[in-house]
């Protein structure tokens, strides 16, 4: 099947390097114009003829790819807020590995498209989804995408207010291991991640500003719980006080975190129907390669860099939302994840990402499912305007007005009553007096 869209080329105007068509998702897949009119190169040839031309130090071939991909997939690049505050939560998450070892192989299964955040594409009927939120300058990815994959899960039973991404920077600190499992792994994974064993621990270092992982959050989470936004609200700076010990009740509960998929293959070794499988149930939290023209990412299929070769874990520098799948007619099946770039970014704040046979640009990397319950507290939701604002008037909340009321009418009722007794004990004496006579003169 021919992948890209048809296009006109003349061979007369054409030069070195025009794209003349893909037929796959994959760079080298496609075929570029070569030196003459009837001269066709291979991306690897193209490259070669590159190098050649202009000598192997001037050509940044990282580059260049990136850019011969946005040619062959082109999505819409643009400037957000995360260029004016930099990107540096792209490179927000601290983690390292230790592994042990390999093999496996690959399917494919078409199912109906799911979304969590689009009412019309999932089980419940409703959108569950927290909303988009900005890091602002802040390497704050991994608490962002802690607490919004959190706020989701809460909301299949019940609506929560937003939670607190500042408890995390503040108190989720120091270091978390956790072990993870590739069951799917196989020489084609191996090949574009070489690091990548079938059984690794990850290590992970909550340090705030300075990066951190969700599964790393969510052991804190199930610790302490995750109290509002509101008791907490985001400074996109480390430690407001420097005070853990002072948090407000959690509305939010965790009872458990996990690896999303990877650690059974009985029904498949399809990474990406594993992924499929776990998303059925929730949302998961991810890491993403964020390099490349991520930070430009406007909208349309975006496609990972370097082909989905992942060189090194570092490269998986960023965590996200996945919130469910689709397919194009042309590229297939593709993630839609949700960031924490505000909704400036992408598609107010959502990306499309062409599934690959490789990593899927990291999210098979560090899935992470939850469960998350509201607490009682969580359900009182007298006391949110809708604004989501604390209830006040008079310098009094929603739930001292409700102590007044019930004070007020206690008292009103119990004056009647005691009121009433008292004109029927008076009534009483009247008719026992004895009738006096009295002479008219």
């Amino acid at each position: 099947m021919e992948l890209m869209r048809p296009r006109a080329v003349s061979a007369a105007a054409s030069s070195l390097g025009t794209l003349l068509h893909c037929s796959s998702a994959e760079m080298n897949s496609c075929l570029w114009r070569g030196h003459g009119p009837d001269s066709v190169l291979s991306t690897p040839a193209l490259l070669g003829a590159l190098q050649s031309i202009h000598h192997d130090d001037t050509v940044d071939l990282a580059r260049t790819r990136d850019h011969m991909r946005f040619l062959a997939v082109p999505f819409d690049i643009g400037i957000s807020a995360m260029h004016v505050v930099g990107a540096s939560g792209n490179s927000a998450i601290n983690q390292s590995y230790t592994h042990e070892q390999s093999r496996r192989r690959l399917e494919t299964v078409t199912r109906p498209p799911l979304n969590w955040c689009n009412a019309t594409m999932n089980p419940l009927g409703k959108s569950v989804c927290a909303p988009v939120r900005s890091q602002r300058s802040c390497g704050s990815c991994w608490a962002f995408a802690s607490v919004a994959a959190l706020e989701t899960t809460a909301n299949m039973f019940t609506s929560v207010p937003k939670l607190s991404a500042q408890q995390l920077l503040d108190c989720s600190r120091g270091n978390y291991s956790a072990e993870m499992k590739y069951c799917w792994l196989t020489p084609r994974h191996t090949a574009s991640a070489p690091w990548l064993k079938q059984r690794m621990t990850w290590h992970a270092f909550n340090d705030g500003c300075n990066g951190g992982l969700p599964f790393a959050a969510f052991e804190y989470a199930r610790r302490h719980g995750l109290q509002s936004e509101l008791s907490r609200p985001y400074t996109s700076a480390n430690l407001t006080g420097g005070r853990c010990d002072s948090v407000a009740p959690p509305v939010v509960s965790v009872t458990n975190w996990a690896q999303a998929m990877g650690g059974n293959c009985n029904t498949t070794t399809d990474a990406s129907t594993l992924l499929q499988d776990a998303l059925e149930t929730s949302p998961v939290a991810v890491s993403i390669v964020s390099s490349g023209l991520f930070t430009s990412y406007k909208g349309g299929l975006y496609l990972c860099p370097d082909d989905g070769i992942v060189a090194t874990a570092a490269a998986v520098d960023h965590a996200m939302v996945l919130v469910g799948y689709d397919y194009d007619p042309v590229f297939g099946l593709y993630w839609i994840l949700q960031n924490s770039y505000g909704e400036d970014w992408g598609e107010r704040g959502f990306m499309r990402l062409v599934a690959d046979n490789n990593l899927n640009c990291g999210l098979n990397l560090l899935p992470i499912a939850i469960g998350a319950m509201p607490t009682t507290r969580a359900s009182v939701k007298e006391s949110i305007d809708g604004n989501e604002q604390p209830w006040d008037f008079g310098g009094l909340n929603a739930a001292a007005w409700i102590a007044v009321l019930v004070t007020v009418t206690v008292f009103t009722l119990g004056a009647t009553i005691v009121g009433v007794l008292r004109a029927k004990r008076t009534a009483e004496l009247l008719l026992k007096k004895p009738k006096r006579h009295h002479l008219v003169l």
